[in-house]
């Protein structure tokens, strides 16, 4: 089962497909919900599938995995990886790079910042969600730091990854290409939904699996950050919402 619908209700859509069919694979959308209660139904509702994924496919794409390959330490250093640009879409797209950096590293997500967030909310391009600009700051397990950093003047988006003082890579996503430290480049493109769905879903059809994160994987990450957003979501209207409007 795929399901690509926005994070509104869909904890119940999914209930309500397992009540009257079986479904053994599923795809499920990042932002997987608007609360952390609303994750754990989509956990109980699947929880009899053989495998549940969640599409954040940038730790299997080509350009990515070269990187990394280029990077041979991610997984010993202590990193500090900046997402810098111009309404790159913080709140929808941050868990993208919070699932690669942790892809990456091999580390768990332990805490997010949320005090350098704008407390101005603005309406995204989807109707009745929410988007903001400002900076998080995400902690990993053995140290490693991801800044995420959205403005609403137009910069160039750049992801920067440091692993010290001398040694870093950045990677201008748009652009498709990364430059590293060394002066040596590498050239790649975000691949297209359209490009990666076939030979994800050919994966789980004829061997069972893909290389997409688990929902148990992204529960982890996306628990902490719904919690992050939503108490940053109340403390900008001094509200008591129980579910944070992004997508």
């Amino acid at each position: 089962g795929i399901i690509a619908t926005s994070s509104k209700n869909r904890a119940s859509l999914i209930s309500n497909i397992t009540s009257i069919t079986n479904i053994n694979y599923w795809i499920i959308e990042k932002i997987l919900a608007q609360s952390v209660e609303e994750l754990e139904i989509i956990k109980d509702a699947t929880s009899n599938a053989k495998k549940v994924y969640v599409n954040t496919p940038k730790r299997q794409m080509k350009w990515y995995k070269q990187i990394q390959s280029k990077l041979p330490n991610l997984k010993e250093s202590k990193l500090q990886i900046i997402k810098s640009g111009g309404l790159w879409g913080l709140a929808c797209n941050s868990i993208h790079y919070l699932d690669l950096v942790t892809h990456w590293t091999g580390e768990t997500l332990v805490s997010i910042n949320n005090s350098n967030l704008s407390k101005e909310w603005f309406k995204s391009k989807r109707k009745g969600y929410f988007e903001i600009t400002g900076k998080l700051s995400a902690k990993f397990s053995k140290g490693t730091e991801l800044i995420l950093q959205s403005s609403k003047d137009i910069i160039e988006n750049v992801l920067s990854i440091r692993l010290n003082q001398k040694s870093y890579c950045e990677i201008y996503e748009k652009k498709g290409i990364s430059i590293f430290s060394d002066k040596s480049t590498l050239n790649g493109k975000q691949d297209l939904q359209s490009e990666i769905g076939g030979p994800i879903i050919t994966g789980i059809l004829t061997k069972g699996d893909c290389e997409l994160p688990t929902l148990f994987e992204s529960c982890k990450l996306h628990s902490i950050f719904l919690n992050s957003m939503l108490e940053h979501w109340n403390k900008s209207f001094k509200n008591k919402d129980e579910k944070v409007p992004i997508t």
